[in-house]
């Protein structure tokens, strides 16, 4: 199977909330292709959408690696060291 069908089988199953799944297709397509930059992409979103921004950044990193004229990782890593900091700086309330 492709890297391009296993990103799309990931994303996929990271619109229904099943991360585990997503991460294994993630997983798997960066193994057959660790150049196709759409997987870099994709998981980072998802660990964007748990808030896990370290993760997030590092792998939208390693993209921008990959093609650094293409501007979708230098804005998603702008945008998520911006909520990292707005989080950072939020009081933590517990109920």
């Amino acid at each position: 199977i492709k890297a391009a069908t296993l990103t799309d089988l990931g994303s996929l199953w990271a619109g229904r909330n099943h991360i585990w799944l997503a991460s294994l297709f993630y997983e798997r397509a960066l193994k057959t292709d660790p150049s196709y930059k759409e997987t870099y992409l994709e998981t980072g979103k998802l660990h964007g959408n748990l808030g896990h921004w370290p993760e997030a950044i590092l792998t939208w990193e390693s993209g921008r690696k990959l093609d650094p004229l293409d501007s979708r990782f230098s804005e998603l890593i702008q945008e998520a060291k911006r909520l990292q900091s707005q989080e950072a700086n939020s009081p933590l309330t517990i109920n």
